[in-house]
């Protein structure tokens, strides 16, 4: 997850073994926190470990 633009040429395009979610600079708790489960789902799984 990062604070867009502030990482320009990344965010675009998920990869096999890079999950990427833009933020913007004011989106939020709410929005960060439920970007982050979001991630946090779609990490797991592919990992194969539980996240504590």
């Amino acid at each position: 997850m990062h604070r867009h633009p502030h990482c320009p040429g990344v965010g675009a395009v998920s990869k096999v073994n890079c999950l990427n979610f833009t933020l913007q600079a004011d989106c939020g708790d709410e929005v960060y926190l439920r970007t982050f489960d979001e991630a946090l789902k779609k990490v797991e799984p592919q990992s194969g470990q539980p996240f504590l």
